[in-house]
């Protein structure tokens, strides 16, 4: 799917690019973010600056959070534990 697989081109994926780590794990599909890698490869979604956030993972798990509250450190605690939920299999065999 493309709209779920990294359409960045390696070359584009520089230190100075972005931030500093950005690319480790995090791809982009078309208008989403794609984890390629750790524990939750494969999820795609999108977040935005109210606090607003959904991913579908490859089992199809959907995520949707919709808080109203600008993000920030009032807002960070809930969204690590939201980033951290997943299935309990790994729904794509290791590269």
């Amino acid at each position: 799917m493309m709209l779920s697989s990294d359409q960045v081109p390696a070359a584009s994926k520089s230190r100075e690019s972005f931030f500093p780590g950005c690319w480790e794990h995090a791809a982009w599909g078309f208008g989403v973010s794609v984890a390629a890698g750790g524990p939750h490869r494969g999820r795609w979604g999108s977040s935005g600056g109210p606090g607003t956030d959904f991913f579908v993972d490859p089992d199809g798990t959907l995520g949707l959070l919709l808080p109203q509250v600008e993000i920030g450190p009032r807002l960070a605690p809930l969204l690590e534990e939201y980033g951290d939920l997943t299935t309990t299999r790994d729904p794509l065999p290791p590269r």
